[in-house]
């Protein structure tokens, strides 16, 4: 069975790039979830001046934050630059896909492009937005495409080295990417048995290890590598033990059906299904090496998305293209089979797949923005966006909020500098680090004095909460309910005591 010609498969890689860049203008106005106001806040601060960890303190690596930083400075402060980065990285992980299933012919890459093309915006998975996965991903399937340009070709250390700098820059988004490195360079020196695999390894893991020093160079030099370890390793640690107690126990409940295979990958089913007779066939019948790398990319992915040991419906996108293409390289190896029934059978297949999700995404599709952020995450950031606007209307020129929780799509909307750095409270809640948070926090507004402080529900302690942290007795002794302020569930408001806003 012959292959579609070139003009075919470029034509199909043209039509995805336009699909993609169509699904993501869908929802262009789709109200932002935290964590990416979050990160579009601290890239605009980065912008003005303000430094990272030692003032602006977030959980995360500096690469998602100097990524919308770069997006903002070219795009500008709008919804273009959010978007600009979402189609980016789906468009840089669409090629990167037809480059990992290059060696397994045009049918192989043309279903996997398809595939991806309709998966990467899931609504289930909350792909549609730029979160640190979406970078990720485009890192990892780059890298995992540079392992076998060829059956036959040794990695060479160029190549080595230009792996390892593609997970380095994985791991600045998030640190778990290194759980897929070090798989695949574990599978390496299994597969390949020679000296040379060891220095080909180890000039991965220099490259990345330099990239990280440079990082580390960089913060201590500017006198902030204590605020940069604090962050990452500290608390870090705190909030891989919050879900079951460490590491290992994470892991291990990763393990579990619920954890291994949520609802919102269930539209991934089809594809894991082919990915594994693939997979299964490959270890036995061959190629073994190259199934065997796919196999390591599996494994440190399960322990990328499990690590955390938080299992929210975004982290499980690190999957998406780990199943695109080891159902594009079960397609290609069909159809490449000298047995013409198998030929037809791989083109089945792939219509089969690509029409499941097809009718997965075109009901999603129907929904404006609004409705994709309400089927996602509810009401909350719609009422963000909102009460945000709203109270733009009441605030004077110069008169600022503070938010005490974790919706910094407040500060983000209004296009306001947040009066602290810590942006989200809960680590001034519990943890190592809460001490010193907190302190700082109350002297950040201590400082700046915001008139106008907003309270999500969550927020507030109740009975049973605990009145006496520092921050909440600090904000129960300056502030006061205002009558100035629109009432909006699920926010409460209150005005500066001395301040117009407290004046009811």
């Amino acid at each position: 069975m012959l292959e579609p010609n070139r003009r075919l498969e470029t034509a199909v890689l043209v039509l995805c790039c336009a699909w993609i860049l169509f699904a993501r203008f869908h929802t262009y106005y789709e109200p932002l979830e935290r964590d990416l106001t979050t990160y579009a806040v601290i890239g605009h601060e980065l912008l003005e001046g303000r430094e990272l960890y030692s003032d602006l303190w977030d959980i995360k690596p500096p690469a998602i934050y100097t990524s919308y930083a770069a997006a903002e400075a070219v795009f500008g402060r709008s919804e273009l630059s959010i978007y600009a980065l979402g189609v980016l990285c789906a468009l840089l992980t669409l090629f990167g896909i037809h480059r990992a299933v290059f060696l397994f012919g045009r049918i192989g890459r043309i279903w996997a492009m398809l595939a991806w093309a309709w998966i990467c915006s899931d609504i289930d998975l909350q792909a549609n937005q730029p979160n640190t996965e979406v970078f990720i991903n485009t890192c990892v399937v780059m890298a995992f495409a540079l392992f076998f340009p060829t059956l036959r070709d040794e990695l060479g250390r160029g190549r080595a080295i230009a792996i390892g700098l593609l997970f380095a820059i994985a791991t600045l988004f998030k640190p778990v990417a290194i759980l897929i490195a070090a798989a695949l360079g574990v599978c390496h020196l299994i597969v390949e048995r020679k000296r040379r695999a060891w220095v080909e390894v180890g000039s991965m893991a220099l490259a990345g290890g330099a990239v990280w020093l440079l990082v580390y160079g960089y913060f201590f030099v500017t006198q902030r590598a204590d605020d940069f370890t604090n962050v990452l390793f500290v608390y870090g640690s705190y909030y891989a033990s919050l879900a079951h107690g460490g590491i290992i126990e994470n892991l291990v409940q990763g393990l579990q059906p619920s954890a291994l295979w949520p609802s919102p990958l269930y539209v991934g089913i089809p594809l894991a299904l082919v990915a594994l007779i693939g997979l299964v066939h490959g270890l036995y019948q061959g190629p073994r090496a190259i199934w065997a790398y796919y196999f390591a990319w599996v494994v440190g992915t399960w322990a990328a998305v499990a690590l955390p040991g938080h299992a929210l419906p975004h982290y499980y996108q690190l999957w998406l293209p780990v199943l695109v293409v080891g159902c594009g390289w079960t397609l290609g190896t069909w159809a490449k089979s000298a047995k013409p029934a198998h030929g037809i059978a791989a083109n089945v297949v792939g219509i089969i797949i690509v029409s499941h999700l097809v009718g997965v995404a075109i009901p999603a599709f129907s929904k404006d923005a609004e409705e994709w952020s309400r089927v996602k995450y509810g009401e909350l950031f719609i009422d963000t966006r909102n009460y945000a606007y709203e109270l733009e209307q009441i605030l004077e020129p110069g008169e600022t909020l503070y938010q005490w929780g974790m919706e910094t799509g407040f500060y983000h909307y209004r296009k306001q500098a947040p009066p602290t750095g810590l942006l989200w409270y809960d680590p001034a809640l519990s943890g190592p680090l809460a001490e010193e948070l907190s302190l700082r926090i109350i002297q950040d507004l201590e400082a700046k004095q915001p008139e106008l402080l907003v309270m999500p529900y969550y927020a507030f302690p109740g009975e049973d909460g605990n009145w006496n942290q520092p921050v909440l007795q600090y904000l129960i002794n300056h502030y006061r309910e205002t009558a100035l302020a629109p009432k909006r569930k699920p926010f409460l408001t209150f005005g500066r005591i001395g301040s117009r806003l407290a004046e009811n």
